[in-house]
């Protein structure tokens, strides 16, 4: 089998007009960011972005994320963290552990 040839990783075969995401739904609207077509499902209308893109931006901005931060979780850029050894935390939770707000 060719290697671009058929689904694999990072392929999708859905049928024209499906979510990209569920591929069950109908598509309904594009991503502004990435130009995935998707249902109303997988789409967050507050945001204007697919939830994909949403759950892979930073949760202060909006732009691309590099980590996950290392005490909360949340997806973080390199603008609105910080290296703490090999891992990266994010502003509020520095600025919580600062007031001595987190543990060790």
């Amino acid at each position: 089998m060719n290697l671009n040839e058929g689904p694999g990783p990072g392929r999708h075969d859905f049928a024209s007009g499906s979510c990209e995401i569920c591929g069950e739904n109908e598509a309904v609207i594009t991503c502004s960011r990435c130009g995935r077509r998707v249902c109303g499902l997988d789409f967050d209308w507050g945001r204007g972005v697919c939830l994909a893109c949403r759950d892979t931006s930073c949760y202060i901005c909006g732009d691309y994320s590099i980590a996950l931060c290392a005490l909360c979780g949340r997806p973080v850029c390199r603008r609105h963290s910080s290296r703490v050894g090999l891992k990266r935390v994010c502003e509020d939770c520095l600025s919580k552990s600062r007031l001595g707000a987190l543990g060790p």
